[in-house]
């Protein structure tokens, strides 16, 4: 495991900030980064936070990072809850933007700052890798995610850094709540009836918590994953296997 800083995007996050806390008590360095708009989420936590509203700042953030890093947390992502014949190219291309091109530039700038035993974590989405009706834009741009991670995978093998995505499937923040409440609105059923039945199709009888997935990307970002790259590991309670 490298003792160099681990960047995590979308740090002001619901997932990113637990990433964040649980890196901290792992006790590896990180350099967080949000929108500026959100450093007071991240105000109670000993990380240096650099503000970058990604995509577009994207340069001054490289320009802003160490020449070595311990390895990269792509938590940063947007969600979009749709009817599948709704095609909007603008939501479209912000939802590739944010959750493909970010990531993948990052890795592909960044790579060489990170050396033997560094560890790239992609959070991806159990809607990924399967169909997703109601969430088509987002499940696809998952899927390019995850695509992406195996090739990283294979390529920055020879070199010794590991690349792995998490994919959770529902977990409990912000941005769950707004989905339930747009898949009310498509299917005409009330809020706590969608959130209930997403529930209920979970066999561990929960949503997911931040969390959980901090938890897993602590592991693949360890020394006990050492054997461990271009693997999807799902965080589902047992749902959509």
């Amino acid at each position: 495991m490298s003792g160099e800083p681990v960047l995590v995007t979308g740090a002001g996050g619901a997932i990113g900030r637990a990433i964040v806390a649980a890196l901290l008590a792992a006790d590896r360095t990180v350099i967080a980064t949000s929108p500026a708009t959100e450093a007071d989420r991240l105000a109670d936590l000993p990380a240096r936070f650099i503000p970058a509203q990604l995509p577009e700042e994207t340069e001054a953030l490289i320009g802003s990072l160490p020449d070595a890093l311990g390895g990269i947390v792509h938590a940063a992502g947007v969600a979009a809850t749709h009817a599948a014949e709704d095609f909007d190219a603008d939501r479209f291309d912000r939802l590739f933007a944010i959750n493909v091109r970010v990531p993948v530039e990052l890795t592909a700038r960044l790579a060489g700052r990170c050396g033997s035993g560094a560890s790239i974590v992609f959070v991806g989405s159990v809607g990924g890798t399967r169909a997703s009706p109601f969430h088509l834009t987002y499940g696809a741009s998952k899927a390019a995610l995850h695509n992406a991670m195996k090739s990283f995978a294979k390529a920055l093998a020879g070199r010794g850094i590991r690349v792995n995505a998490v994919c959770p499937g529902l977990v409990d923040t912000a941005l769950s709540d707004a989905s339930n409440a747009d898949l009310a609105r498509i299917t005409g059923k009330p809020p706590d009836t969608v959130r209930q039945g997403r529930i209920d199709a979970i066999p561990m009888g929960r949503a997911g918590l931040p969390e959980d997935v901090a938890g897993a990307v602590v592991y693949l970002m360890s020394d006990a994953a050492s054997f461990v790259t271009g693997a999807e590991l799902m965080l589902t309670g047992g749902g959509d296997l």
